[in-house]
């Protein structure tokens, strides 16, 4: 393994055995995960082979399990503990330890990658290499779907007084809620905020980009508090900003991804680049050979000039 996923499988070990519980039980997580779960659906069909790609501890598993007769579901993580954690959770479940750049699976072998919060994970410079084999593991018209984080873009961040005021609202309804934040574990630099447009630019090098959408623009800021009336508050909240970015930006791309206008769009290319108009002279250069080989096949007539 690379440094940067020794250090990835070293910190996702620790975090093992606390991680679903403390981030996909809140009220608002789990109206997160819903939300991505109706988006990923979306994108599939009946039958699809789905591979959840970092499917840390399962903690999406339920919500895949309720698509309808999926072909496989497999999850599959670069984190041991991890794995025991979705394996203890859904016994029944088919999770396998891998690493991004190599997945151990055969070339076809999905019809829909799900990466949640997964990609934000790989440094820049190895993004190219994992969408590779991702879209490796990808049937010819396998499609990815997934979510990342975008706070640096996320509404109220830049500093000022609606941003005070967001705080407030923050520590207003932890205090009330008795909500506390945890600590958070030092991460490597790999582990980062994407720039969204040179994310989806390595992602369209393998599959068409279908869908890109920004999500959560206010609940970001009270995420962890346990408390179904301020989810509802919040995700109301959210819809009043559904125009702003938000604090995650969804992702779906699919292979060979081909719409009647792009083939429309190419024959008219090719129309402008490859059939050019003939000239008169080349044109009537054409007509002598036409005449002469009609003169000589039909009418047993020789060259004549």
């Amino acid at each position: 393994m690379r440094d940067w996923e020794i250090r990835e499988a070293t910190d996702e070990d620790q975090a093992a055995p606390l991680y679903h519980d403390l981030y996909h039980t809140a009220p608002i997580a789990q109206y997160w995960d819903d939300d991505f779960f109706d988006f990923a659906a979306d994108l599939y069909s009946p039958g699809d082979r789905i591979l959840d790609l970092g499917c840390g501890p399962g903690s999406l598993w339920s919500h895949w399990s309720r698509l309808e007769e999926p072909g496989a579901l497999v999850g599959v993580d670069i984190s041991e503990a991890m794995i025991a954690e979705a394996r203890t959770r859904y016994p029944e479940g088919d999770f396998r330890l891998g690493r991004v750049h190599d997945l151990p699976f055969e070339a076809g072998a999905f019809d829909l990658v799900i990466a949640s919060s997964v990609l934000h994970h790989v440094p820049d410079d190895e993004l190219d290499g994992a969408l590779k084999d991702i879209s490796r593991v990808l049937d010819e018209h396998g499609r990815i779907v997934g979510r990342e984080p975008n706070s640096r873009q996320a509404f109220g961040m830049r500093p000022g007084w609606l941003s005070g005021a967001i705080m407030g609202f923050r520590h207003l309804a932890f205090r009330l809620t008795r909500t506390r934040e945890y600590p958070q574990p030092e991460l490597g630099d790999h582990h980062h905020v994407p720039e969204i447009d040179a994310f989806l630019g390595v992602v369209a090098r393998h599959a068409g980009v279908r869908k890109v959408e920004h999500r959560f623009p206010f609940s970001w800021s009270v995420m962890r508090a346990k408390s179904d009336e301020v989810a509802a508050v919040a995700r109301s909240l959210d819809e009043l900003l559904s125009d702003r970015y938000g604090a995650m930006f969804y992702f779906a791309a699919e292979k060979n991804y081909t719409t009647a206008r792009d083939v429309v769009a190419m024959i008219e290319q090719t129309r402008k680049t490859e059939l050019q108009p003939i000239s008169d002279e080349e044109f009537a250069a054409y007509l002598q050979v036409a005449t002469q080989w009609i003169a000589r096949t039909l009418g047993n007539e020789g060259p004549s000039g």
